[in-house]
């Protein structure tokens, strides 16, 4: 009809009942209702010159013409006098005549409807309409990558559409995103009224069929309009259609898979299965979305939303976080919607809130205990992990995080008192969810207190594989990943990942995290061979599960971005920052730890590569973005002022460098007070800074209590014990002390050799850290073929920091020379000048 032109033979919407959908049944076929030939197309019609067919369907052929008189393009619907058949005719004028009761910027309008006469006198009804250039919905809303709430302000223009059809007593009866047309502007039109049904009774030719057959398309059909029961069809079967379709669009797929059914079974499962709820598909969607599509969909009409304009208004309202109304709105909801919208005010009455909520609990508990306790404690879980999800550690730019740890500390101190021992269901799910959160609060004890235990709970309440088991071993696992515990992490990463392989079959959101989460503890090992194909298969399973935006998959690409960042392979890492960066802006608009940190990635990258003037500005924004976010002490607080104060110091601002990497190192202290590699990174970075001002006496023991500490929580070879080892022994160099400087750079060189290969630029420059302590020595010919074979991995190596290769170079060609003078007349001259014409020939 007016669908997007795809060429002369392209597709056009007919409202054939089942089109486009292999489990509808199909209306009784006349031989007579067959769309005029497009061989036969004429070069006028009327006043209208015909440009193309557009294509044809069942009702006939649209054409795309134009209009003489005013001058604008049409789509011009046409049935053949040779094939016109009384029930076509009705059917045709049915559909002019709703689309001529709609005016609505939503809903393609009708110019014209009449009939003309062909040379041979016969009558050919047609009508003239809004020619509309658009983009059908769902492949709009990827190919424009828009994000939940983009998404959402659409449906909620679609049903003000659709609720202006209902005003004018029309049920359109086929709704479905092949039917929504998404113009050049972002404005949605709604097509094919061709099987709409009048509910006044200004139009009386309304296209009922008999008794009980389905009009429509299966999967969008409410339960009542699958059950064929033309008596029983009103407004609410179109909010229905609307509420498959939110769901579609925001989780990729539809809320029944009934195409492979035969239409009995695709019945039976319309009216009685019950949807997967969209926060099993993606997390992100729980609470009020999930809740305001949850009633679109319910089975009795009676508890739908009973208008397209409720539905429009409940999206409306969580857009603007305010209160929606297909929840009760209990006292600890509306708060937190009035937080998001006030968040000045509740800063200021934060103290007051916490008492609230904490009295409230406590009154829950106590009457829980006084009455059914196993009931009433199931109610106090729900409404505590209700406000923790919902709140979280960076709400309102961080400033409820005090309320929050005041939430939990309640919560969980009831917990070890042994208070939920007889509600151990309650117990398992405020176990995972506390714990949980205060590992993303860095508050690494308490949540090991939470989450150690939830485990063998888990185990003893499920028994053998369930996803509950197989989420406590994550949570644990992460958590001990976080602690630097990677032996213990790896066991339970394996063990849960082994057991959703189990439990789900195929693609599963805790499938595609369970691959990532292992493939991070690998990594942290040194295991990048390992890591690897784990990262990118998570990554893969992401983007099929989550078509478009979606947090799990930004999150999936800077994790492959860091994996590749690792291994040296920057080129590779750059585009997944930058696109997971685009990602997380539009997913979350304002501050946002994942965008934060997605930034901060792409900055170490430009580092790494050299570009130092673009790496410090995002730098700073990602390092400020998380201040708003976490007031006070915070891992992502450290790391940011670590990595910016690094940047700084390479850029020559040596004193502000100094001074936020002490506070980096400070912070990181107090966060890990049983020493972390967090830390050991920050006593690194300073002894670096010292060493290369010449305080060697300030460095060395921060660059021995570094690798100390490394060694301590990585048992054995480590890539990072390897860096302070060459970091250590160019110290040592530096200051003279070559006989201990050399055996700590063979050792680097070996480990290196063990984790990440031969040919990486940590390898490459461990070896020059070698070669001049053996220069330095006098050992030329040692340390000549350490230079040459570090030179050789920088010609070819990925992440080559730029200027590295010719530094490299250059201390070859010093140690020619200073070989020559000790044996002249050997050539050590000659290959000194042939390094010389190499250098002259790099980029």
């Amino acid at each position: 009809m007016t669908s997007n032109p795809k060429g002369p033979m392209g597709p056009v919407r007919s409202t054939i009942v089942g089109d486009e959908d292999p489990t509808a049944e199909r209306q009784p076929a006349d031989a007579r209702e067959a769309a005029v030939p497009l061989e036969s197309i004429p070069e006028r019609f009327g006043r209208y010159r015909i440009l193309r067919a557009i294509g044809q369907g069942g009702m006939g052929t649209v054409f795309e013409a134009r209009q003489e008189q005013p001058d604008r393009s049409v789509a011009l619907k046409v049935i053949s006098a040779d094939y016109l058949s009384p029930s076509l005719l009705r059917r045709f004028e049915h559909e002019s005549q709703v689309l001529g009761k709609l005016q609505h910027p939503g809903i393609a309008q009708i110019y014209e409807a009449g009939t003309i006469y062909d040379d041979r006198g016969r009558a050919v009804p047609f009508f003239a309409m809004e020619y509309i250039r658009g983009t059908e919905l769902l492949r709009y809303a990827t190919e424009h990558s828009l994000g939940t709430r983009a998404r959402l302000a659409l449906i909620a223009s679609i049903c003000d559409a659709v609720g202006h059809a209902h005003q004018k007593g029309i049920i359109h009866r086929d709704l479905k995103p092949n039917n929504i047309l998404v113009d050049e502007t972002g404005q949605p039109r709604i097509l094919d009224f061709g099987v709409a049904r009048a509910t006044d009774s200004d139009i009386h030719t309304t296209q009922l069929t008999d008794l009980g057959q389905l009009i429509g398309t299966v999967p969008y059909m409410s339960p009542e309009q699958a059950g064929g029961d033309r008596e029983d069809l009103d407004t609410r079967s179109d909010v229905y259609a609307l509420g498959v379709i939110t769901y579609e669009l925001l989780a990729g797929r539809r809320p029944y898979d009934v195409e492979r059914r035969m239409i009995h079974d695709a019945v039976r499962v319309i009216r009685e299965e019950e949807p997967t709820p969209l926060s099993g598909i993606n997390r992100e969607l729980r609470g009020d979305v999930e809740t305001i599509v949850s009633k679109a969909l319910e089975k009795e009409k009676g508890r739908r939303y009973q208008t397209a304009e409720s539905f429009a208004a409940d999206i409306r309202h969580y857009l603007k976080d305010e209160p929606i109304t297909a929840r009760k709105a209990s006292s600890g909801y509306q708060a937190r919607k009035f937080a998001k919208r006030n968040k000045v005010l509740v800063a200021v009455l934060s103290t007051a809130f916490v008492l609230l909520t904490i009295g409230f609990i406590t009154t829950a508990w106590q009457a829980a205990q006084a009455r059914d306790q196993r009931d009433k404690a199931e109610k106090v879980v729900a409404f505590m992990n209700d406000m923790i999800k919902g709140a979280g550690p960076y709400v309102a730019l961080g400033r409820d995080a005090t309320i929050l740890k005041e939430m939990m500390t309640a919560a969980a101190g009831r917990i070890e008192k042994g208070e939920l021992k007889d509600a151990p269901e309650a117990e398992l799910n405020l176990r995972g969810t506390i714990g949980d959160t205060y590992r993303e609060l860095a508050l690494l004890p308490e949540a090991t207190k939470m989450l150690e235990p939830a485990v063998n709970l888990a185990r003893s309440l499920r028994g053998g594989d369930s996803a509950d088991t197989a989420t406590a071993l994550a949570n644990l696992g992460t958590l001990l990943k976080d602690k630097a515990d990677l032996p213990r992490a790896e066991t339970l990463l394996r063990e849960s990942l082994e057991m959703r392989k189990r439990l789900y079959a195929g693609d599963h959101k805790d499938l595609a995290s369970g691959m990532s989460a292992l493939a991070g503890v690998l990594s942290d090992k040194g295991d990048a061979k390992g890591a690897e194909p784990l990262q990118r298969e998570s990554l893969a399973m992401y983007r099929r599960l989550f078509p478009g935006d979606h947090a799990e998959t930004a999150v999936g690409l800077n994790d492959m971005g860091d994996l590749l960042s690792d291994k040296g392979d920057f080129a590779a890492a750059e585009p997944l920052y930058r696109e997971a960066i685009a990602m997380n802006r539009r997913l979350f608009p304002g501050d946002h730890p994942e965008t934060a940190t997605s930034i901060n990635n792409l900055a170490v990258t430009f580092k790494s590569i050299g570009k130092l003037e673009e790496a410090e500005p995002l730098f700073r924004e990602s390092l400020a973005m998380n201040q708003r976010l976490l007031p006070g002490d915070h891992q992502f607080i450290a790391g940011g002022l670590n990595n910016l104060a690094s940047v700084l110091d390479l850029l020559g601002k040596s004193e502000e460098a100094e001074k936020l990497q002490r506070e980096s190192l400070a912070m990181r202290r107090r966060l890990f007070p049983g020493g972390h590699p967090y830390v050991a990174t920050a006593l690194n970075n300073l002894a670096l800074m010292l060493r290369d001002r010449g305080d060697f006496k300030g460095a060395e023991p921060l660059f021995r209590e570094s690798i100390a500490m490394r060694q301590h929580f990585y048992k054995g070879d480590h890539a990072s014990i390897a860096i302070d080892l060459s970091n250590l022994a160019g110290l040592l160099r530096q200051k003279g002390d070559l006989a201990a400087a050399e055996p700590l750079a063979r050792q680097s060189v070996a480990m290196f050799e063990r984790t990440t290969g031969k040919d990486t630029w940590p390898m490459a420059r461990t070896r020059t850290v070698l070669a001049r302590t053996l220069a330095s020595q006098r050992r030329y010919a040692a340390a000549e073929s350490e230079f040459i074979e570090a030179e050789r991995v920088m010609s070819t190596a990925q992440g080559i920091p730029k200027g590295k290769r010719k530094e490299c170079i250059e201390w070859l060609i010093a140690m020619y020379a200073e070989w020559n003078k000790a044996e002249p007349g050997k050539g050590h001259d000659l290959l000194a000048a042939e390094w010389k014409t190499r250098i002259e020939a790099l980029p």
